[in-house]
Formats: structure tokens, C-alpha cells, sequence
């Protein structure tokens, strides 16, 4: 009884599984674009070291980074 128990509750987990992954693959995702009328700005995070390493190019140097 216990080993049908586990493989009707499998079954039905595939089974959802099953209908989730049909219903994703089936749907068209698309996306509108707008126009923007002026110039649009968007800030950029630049990560930075705590320690300024000489030669490290990928470290931000203190006075670029207050800018």
C-alpha cells in the first residue's frame, strides 16, 4: 500500500511537471519597446576594491570614484 502511495504521489509530480513545462514552451514572450523623446541616462555601478593595489587595473582609483 505504501509503495503505490509513493508512486501515485511520483506520478503526479512528473505529471504536473509535465503540463508546467508544456505551458512555458507553448507561450510566446514578447516585448514593446519605447521610444524615448530625449536622451535617457542610466547610472552604472562600478565595483571597487577596498585596497588600491598598484597595477590592478580592474581597481577604481578613490578620486574617479567620488566623481
Amino acid at each position: 500500500m505504501f509503495k503505490r502511495l509513493i508512486l501515485l504521489s511520483l506520478a503526479l509530480v512528473l505529471g504536473g511537471a509535465l503540463l508546467t513545462q508544456t505551458e512555458f514552451a507553448s507561450k510566446k514572450h514578447t516585448v514593446k519597446w519605447e521610444k524615448a523623446s530625449a536622451p535617457v541616462n542610466l547610472p552604472i555601478l562600478m565595483y571597487h576594491s577596498v585596497e588600491n593595489k598598484p597595477g590592478n587595473g580592474l581597481c577604481v582609483p578613490p578620486e574617479q570614484l567620488e566623481q
